[in-house]
Protein backbone atom coordinates (compact mmCIF):
# COMPACT_ATOMS: atom_id res chain seq x y z
CA UNK A 1 0.00 0.00 0.00
CA UNK A 2 1.04 3.70 -0.35
CA UNK A 3 1.70 5.68 2.83
CA UNK A 4 3.70 9.03 3.34
CA UNK A 5 6.87 8.14 5.37
CA UNK A 6 9.30 10.65 7.10
CA UNK A 7 13.00 9.63 6.86
CA UNK A 8 14.18 12.58 7.81
CA UNK A 9 14.82 16.36 7.72
CA UNK A 10 12.85 17.47 4.49
CA UNK A 11 12.82 13.91 3.54
CA UNK A 12 9.18 12.73 3.07
CA UNK A 13 8.54 10.21 0.44
CA UNK A 14 4.74 8.78 -0.65
CA UNK A 15 6.45 5.02 -1.25
CA UNK A 16 5.58 1.55 -0.97
CA UNK A 17 5.03 -0.17 2.19
CA UNK A 18 3.56 -3.67 3.49
CA UNK A 19 -0.05 -4.16 4.56
CA UNK A 20 -0.59 -3.78 8.30
CA UNK A 21 -1.25 -7.09 9.77
CA UNK A 22 -4.37 -8.07 11.01
CA UNK A 23 -6.11 -6.42 14.34
CA UNK A 24 -5.41 -8.17 17.23
CA UNK A 25 -7.19 -8.27 20.27
CA UNK A 26 -8.06 -4.49 21.31
CA UNK A 27 -7.14 -3.49 17.99
CA UNK A 28 -9.06 -2.38 14.83
CA UNK A 29 -7.46 -2.01 11.33
CA UNK A 30 -8.61 1.28 9.52
CA UNK A 31 -8.90 2.96 6.10
CA UNK A 32 -8.57 6.43 6.58
CA UNK A 33 -10.34 8.75 4.78
CA UNK A 34 -8.98 11.96 5.63
CA UNK A 35 -5.84 13.82 7.34
CA UNK A 36 -4.80 16.92 8.53
CA UNK A 37 -1.29 18.31 8.42
CA UNK A 38 -0.40 19.38 11.70
CA UNK A 39 2.19 21.73 12.90
CA UNK A 40 3.98 18.96 14.17
CA UNK A 41 4.38 17.30 11.03
CA UNK A 42 5.75 20.48 9.67
CA UNK A 43 8.05 21.20 12.32
CA UNK A 44 9.55 17.60 11.63
CA UNK A 45 9.98 17.87 7.61
CA UNK A 46 11.51 21.47 8.45
CA UNK A 47 14.08 20.37 11.20
CA UNK A 48 13.26 16.98 12.28
CA UNK A 49 13.60 14.41 13.72
CA UNK A 50 12.19 16.17 16.92
CA UNK A 51 9.60 14.35 18.33
CA UNK A 52 9.79 11.02 16.17
CA UNK A 53 12.00 8.79 17.67
CA UNK A 54 15.57 7.99 15.90
CA UNK A 55 16.06 5.11 18.19
CA UNK A 56 13.00 2.33 19.68
CA UNK A 57 10.86 4.56 21.70
CA UNK A 58 10.32 3.24 25.07
CA UNK A 59 6.32 2.55 25.01
CA UNK A 60 6.36 0.55 21.85
CA UNK A 61 9.34 0.39 19.98
CA UNK A 62 8.55 2.90 17.38
CA UNK A 63 11.66 4.50 15.08
CA UNK A 64 12.33 6.35 11.92
CA UNK A 65 11.13 5.79 9.19
CA UNK A 66 7.88 7.06 10.44
CA UNK A 67 4.70 6.77 8.46
CA UNK A 68 2.83 10.29 8.90
CA UNK A 69 -0.35 11.84 10.22
CA UNK A 70 -2.64 12.17 13.13
CA UNK A 71 -5.10 14.16 12.88
CA UNK A 72 -7.84 11.42 10.54
CA UNK A 73 -10.74 9.78 10.26
CA UNK A 74 -11.22 6.76 9.16
CA UNK A 75 -13.36 3.97 8.40
CA UNK A 76 -13.56 0.31 10.05
CA UNK A 77 -12.20 -2.29 7.74
CA UNK A 78 -11.80 -4.98 10.75
CA UNK A 79 -11.96 -5.81 14.00
CA UNK A 80 -10.05 -7.46 16.69
CA UNK A 81 -11.75 -10.63 17.91
CA UNK A 82 -12.97 -8.94 21.31
CA UNK A 83 -13.98 -5.73 19.54
CA UNK A 84 -17.04 -4.41 20.74
CA UNK A 85 -17.66 -0.92 20.36
CA UNK A 86 -17.14 -0.67 16.59
CA UNK A 87 -17.72 -2.61 13.39
CA UNK A 88 -16.26 -3.03 9.70
CA UNK A 89 -18.15 -0.16 7.71
CA UNK A 90 -18.17 2.52 10.57
CA UNK A 91 -16.64 5.78 10.10
CA UNK A 92 -14.60 6.65 13.08
CA UNK A 93 -12.50 9.30 14.54
CA UNK A 94 -9.02 8.38 15.67
CA UNK A 95 -7.23 10.04 18.90
CA UNK A 96 -3.94 9.63 18.34
CA UNK A 97 -2.29 9.87 22.12
CA UNK A 98 -0.98 7.06 23.23
CA UNK A 99 -0.16 6.38 27.05
CA UNK A 100 1.59 3.68 29.50
CA UNK A 101 -1.51 3.68 31.91
CA UNK A 102 0.57 2.80 34.44
CA UNK A 103 2.65 6.29 35.44
CA UNK A 104 2.30 8.59 38.57
CA UNK A 105 0.10 10.64 35.61
CA UNK A 106 -1.69 7.78 33.76
CA UNK A 107 -3.03 6.49 37.23
CA UNK A 108 -4.49 10.10 37.61
CA UNK A 109 -5.98 10.08 34.41
CA UNK A 110 -3.79 12.62 33.06
CA UNK A 111 -2.46 10.75 30.25
CA UNK A 112 -1.21 13.36 28.19
CA UNK A 113 1.20 13.89 30.56
CA UNK A 114 2.20 10.00 30.37
CA UNK A 115 5.94 9.87 31.24
CA UNK A 116 6.31 7.58 27.69
CA UNK A 117 3.57 9.15 25.42
CA UNK A 118 3.90 8.09 21.75
CA UNK A 119 1.76 9.38 19.07
CA UNK A 120 0.14 7.64 16.35
CA UNK A 121 1.54 8.72 13.17
CA UNK A 122 4.66 10.06 15.27
CA UNK A 123 5.69 7.14 17.12
CA UNK A 124 3.85 4.63 16.09
CA UNK A 125 3.86 1.98 13.88
CA UNK A 126 0.89 3.23 11.38
CA UNK A 127 -0.26 6.88 10.45
CA UNK A 128 -2.99 8.37 9.06
CA UNK A 129 -1.84 9.57 5.47
CA UNK A 130 -1.85 5.88 4.38
CA UNK A 131 -4.11 3.29 2.72
CA UNK A 132 -4.66 1.35 5.82
CA UNK A 133 -3.67 1.37 9.75
CA UNK A 134 -4.04 -0.72 12.90
CA UNK A 135 -5.02 1.81 16.07
CA UNK A 136 -6.37 0.38 19.62
CA UNK A 137 -10.14 -0.08 19.78
CA UNK A 138 -10.01 2.53 22.60
CA UNK A 139 -8.62 5.49 20.71
CA UNK A 140 -11.87 5.19 17.72
CA UNK A 141 -14.91 6.57 18.33
CA UNK A 142 -18.10 6.49 15.91
CA UNK A 143 -18.76 9.37 13.96
CA UNK A 144 -22.60 10.13 13.99
CA UNK A 145 -24.17 10.46 10.46
CA UNK A 146 -24.68 14.36 10.68
CA UNK A 147 -20.67 14.57 11.33
CA UNK A 148 -19.03 14.24 7.66
CA UNK A 149 -15.47 12.63 7.04
CA UNK A 150 -13.48 15.80 7.09
CA UNK A 151 -15.30 17.23 9.69
CA UNK A 152 -14.33 13.59 11.71
CA UNK A 153 -10.36 14.88 10.90
CA UNK A 154 -10.95 17.70 12.62
CA UNK A 155 -11.56 16.52 16.09
CA UNK A 156 -8.54 16.02 17.37
CA UNK A 157 -7.47 19.80 16.69
CA UNK A 158 -11.12 21.20 17.87
CA UNK A 159 -10.22 18.86 21.15
CA UNK A 160 -6.88 20.98 21.54
CA UNK A 161 -8.42 24.21 20.95
CA UNK A 162 -11.05 23.60 23.50
CA UNK A 163 -9.15 22.12 25.86
CA UNK A 164 -7.24 25.30 26.29
CA UNK A 165 -10.22 27.69 26.22
CA UNK A 166 -11.65 25.15 28.65
CA UNK A 167 -8.69 25.80 30.75
CA UNK A 168 -8.92 29.38 30.61
CA UNK A 169 -12.62 28.91 32.19
CA UNK A 170 -14.40 31.12 29.42
CA UNK A 171 -17.76 32.48 30.62
CA UNK A 172 -20.61 34.05 29.21
CA UNK A 173 -19.63 37.63 28.60
CA UNK A 174 -15.78 37.14 28.95
CA UNK A 175 -13.91 38.97 26.49
CA UNK A 176 -11.23 36.92 25.05
CA UNK A 177 -8.36 37.87 23.09
CA UNK A 178 -7.41 35.16 20.45
CA UNK A 179 -3.11 35.91 19.48
CA UNK A 180 -2.54 33.33 16.31
CA UNK A 181 -5.69 32.76 13.91
CA UNK A 182 -3.98 29.02 12.56
CA UNK A 183 -5.80 25.97 12.44
CA UNK A 184 -5.95 25.80 16.58
CA UNK A 185 -6.39 29.44 17.04
CA UNK A 186 -9.46 29.93 15.05
CA UNK A 187 -11.37 26.72 16.68
CA UNK A 188 -9.97 28.28 19.74
CA UNK A 189 -12.32 31.43 18.63
CA UNK A 190 -14.86 29.95 17.09
CA UNK A 191 -15.52 28.13 20.70
CA UNK A 192 -14.92 30.68 22.82
CA UNK A 193 -17.63 32.87 20.86
CA UNK A 194 -20.05 29.55 21.41
CA UNK A 195 -19.60 29.69 25.00
CA UNK A 196 -21.14 33.31 24.92
CA UNK A 197 -17.14 35.62 25.01
CA UNK A 198 -16.92 38.59 22.73
CA UNK A 199 -13.64 37.24 20.96
CA UNK A 200 -11.00 39.34 19.44
CA UNK A 201 -7.97 37.75 17.30
CA UNK A 202 -4.67 39.19 16.47
CA UNK A 203 -3.08 38.11 13.95
CA UNK A 204 0.11 38.89 12.26
CA UNK A 205 -0.21 36.93 8.83
CA UNK A 206 -2.50 39.54 6.58
CA UNK A 207 -3.89 36.01 4.44
CA UNK A 208 -5.01 34.49 8.10
CA UNK A 209 -6.07 37.37 9.47
CA UNK A 210 -8.15 37.90 6.72
CA UNK A 211 -9.67 34.36 6.63
CA UNK A 212 -10.36 34.89 10.61
CA UNK A 213 -12.57 37.72 9.27
CA UNK A 214 -14.18 35.29 7.20
CA UNK A 215 -14.78 32.67 9.36
CA UNK A 216 -16.03 34.61 12.25
CA UNK A 217 -18.57 36.46 10.34
CA UNK A 218 -19.76 33.08 9.51
CA UNK A 219 -20.33 32.50 13.35
CA UNK A 220 -22.77 35.09 13.82
CA UNK A 221 -20.28 36.31 16.54
CA UNK A 222 -18.97 39.54 17.94
CA UNK A 223 -15.29 39.34 16.63
CA UNK A 224 -12.99 41.53 15.57
CA UNK A 225 -9.84 40.32 13.92
CA UNK A 226 -6.42 42.75 13.26
CA UNK A 227 -3.09 42.05 12.01
CA UNK A 228 0.29 44.04 12.33
CA UNK A 229 3.81 42.61 11.66
CA UNK A 230 6.41 41.25 15.15
CA UNK A 231 5.05 40.57 18.58
CA UNK A 232 3.68 44.25 19.57
CA UNK A 233 0.32 43.60 17.53
CA UNK A 234 -0.58 41.19 20.13
CA UNK A 235 0.24 43.17 22.80
CA UNK A 236 -1.45 46.55 21.56
CA UNK A 237 -4.02 44.37 20.59
CA UNK A 238 -4.46 43.16 24.00
CA UNK A 239 -3.71 46.85 25.79
CA UNK A 240 -6.53 48.13 23.57
CA UNK A 241 -9.18 45.36 24.29
CA UNK A 242 -7.99 45.33 28.43
CA UNK A 243 -9.16 48.99 28.18
CA UNK A 244 -12.90 47.49 26.90
CA UNK A 245 -12.49 44.46 29.44
CA UNK A 246 -10.56 41.95 28.16
CA UNK A 247 -9.67 39.38 31.00
CA UNK A 248 -8.99 36.37 29.41
CA UNK A 249 -5.66 36.34 26.65
CA UNK A 250 -5.00 32.53 24.74
CA UNK A 251 -1.81 32.85 22.98
CA UNK A 252 -2.47 30.04 20.29
CA UNK A 253 1.19 30.38 19.46
CA UNK A 254 3.71 29.83 22.55
CA UNK A 255 2.17 31.77 25.40
CA UNK A 256 -0.95 29.56 26.52
CA UNK A 257 -3.67 31.38 28.50
CA UNK A 258 -3.35 34.04 30.57
CA UNK A 259 -6.81 34.93 32.91
CA UNK A 260 -6.91 38.42 34.94
CA UNK A 261 -9.58 39.02 37.22
CA UNK A 262 -12.57 41.06 36.86
CA UNK A 263 -11.28 42.89 39.71
CA UNK A 264 -7.80 42.76 38.95
CA UNK A 265 -5.97 46.17 39.29
CA UNK A 266 -4.72 47.53 36.30
CA UNK A 267 -1.17 48.17 37.28
CA UNK A 268 -1.27 44.05 37.44
CA UNK A 269 -2.56 43.28 34.47
CA UNK A 270 -0.14 46.17 33.10
CA UNK A 271 2.69 44.18 34.67
CA UNK A 272 1.72 40.75 33.30
CA UNK A 273 1.29 42.08 29.73
CA UNK A 274 4.54 43.81 29.92
CA UNK A 275 6.01 39.74 30.88
CA UNK A 276 3.72 38.66 27.46
CA UNK A 277 5.48 41.45 25.76
CA UNK A 278 8.91 40.51 26.32
CA UNK A 279 8.05 37.02 25.70
CA UNK A 280 6.42 37.94 22.40
CA UNK A 281 9.16 40.26 21.53
CA UNK A 282 12.02 37.09 22.19
CA UNK A 283 9.67 34.75 20.19
CA UNK A 284 9.48 37.11 17.67
CA UNK A 285 13.08 37.37 16.90
CA UNK A 286 13.97 33.70 17.17
CA UNK A 287 11.59 33.39 14.24
CA UNK A 288 13.42 36.11 12.78
CA UNK A 289 16.70 34.11 13.43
Amino acid sequence: MKAAVFHGEHDVRVEEVSDPRPPGAGEVLVRPLWCGICGTDLHEYAMGPIVIPAEPHPLNGARLPQVLGHEFSAEVVEVGPDVTTVSAGQRVSIMPLLYCGACYYCRRGLHHLCVSMACVGLSYDWGGIAELAVVPASHVTALPDGVSDLQGALVEPTAVAAYGVDVAQVRPGDTVLVTGAGPIGALAALYAASLGARVAISEVNPVRAELARVYTKLAAAHFAASSSPGGKGSLSTARSYYQKGLNIWLDLRQLGALRGSDAQAPDQTAAELAKCEEMLQGGSKARQE
